[in-house]
C-alpha cells in the first residue's frame, strides 16, 4: 500500500494502517469504500483550524489590524487654546498618548499586548497538552481587548461626548470571537511529542 499523510500529525503512514508517530489509525471514508478511491487526509489548513492554531493566528492579526484602524471619530479635542472638531482616534494613538486630552492609560496597551501574547502562545505551544493548558489564557485574551476599546468610549460618555464607532471596533469583536473559539479547540487533535527511545547502558557494546 502507498504511504499517505497522517490527518492528525502529518507524518507518513501506510494506507489503512496506524501512524507510527501518534498511533492514529487511518479511517477510510464511506465515499472511498463505494468508489474504491481514498479521498486522502484533511488539508493542513483544515487541521490547523480544528486544532485552534489558525483561529489564534487570525485573532492576533485582527487585533494588530484594529490597532492601526480608526476606533472612533467625531471627537472634539482641545489643543492649547484651539479646539479641533471631528478628530479621529486610533487605539495606537491612545497607547502612544498622541492626544494629551485622551492620554492612554494601561488599558490602552491591552489590545496590541493581546496580539503579541497570542503570537507568543502560538510559537511556544507545540504539543496537545501544552495547547490545552493555554485555553484559559485565550479566554482572558478574548476579554482584555474589549476592555481596551470600551474604556475610551466610557470616558468620553462621562464627558457628555458621543463619538462615532470606527472600523477597529468591528475587528476587535471579530478577534475576540476567534479567541473564544480557539479557547474551546486549542490543541484538539494535536499529538504529543514522540517519546524518546531509552538506551540501556548494559546493552551498549564496547
Amino acid at each position: 500500500m502507498a504511504d499517505i499523510e497522517c490527518p492528525r500529525c502529518g507524518a507518513m503512514m501506510p494506507t489503512g494502517g496506524v501512524c507510527p508517530v501518534c498511533e492514529t489509525p487511518h479511517a477510510v471514508s464511506a465515499a472511498s469504500r463505494t468508489t474504491g478511491h481514498d479521498l486522502g487526509p484533511a488539508s493542513p489548513v483544515a487541521r490547523w483550524w480544528r486544532g485552534g492554531q489558525l483561529p489564534v493566528l487570525l485573532a492576533a492579526a485582527s487585533y494588530l489590524g484594529a490597532t492601526m484602524l480608526p476606533l472612533m471619530s467625531g471627537v472634539p479635542l482641545r489643543t492649547g487654546s484651539a479646539v479641533s472638531l471631528d478628530v479621529t482616534v486610533r487605539p495606537l494613538d491612545l497607547a502612544l498618548g498622541t492626544y494629551p486630552a485622551m492620554r492612554g492609560q494601561m488599558t490602552a496597551w491591552l489590545l496590541p499586548g493581546a496580539a503579541i501574547f497570542l503570537l507568543q502562545i502560538l510559537r511556544s505551544r507545540r504539543t496537545g497538552n501544552e495547547m490545552a493548558a493555554s485555553r484559559p489564557l485565550l479566554g482572558v485574551l478574548a476579554i482584555a481587548p474589549i476592555v481596551s476599546v470600551a474604556m475610551p468610549f466610557l470616558r468620553l460618555h462621562r464627558l457628555a461626548v458621543s463619538p462615532t464607532p470606527g472600523a477597529a471596533l468591528g475587528l476587535v469583536v471579530l478577534g475576540s470571537a476567534l479567541c473564544v473559539f480557539a479557547a474551546l479547540r486549542f490543541g484538539h487533535g494535536v499529538p504529543e511529542a514522540a517519546p524518546r527511545k531509552r538506551v540501556r547502558y548494559d546493552q551498549i557494546e564496547d
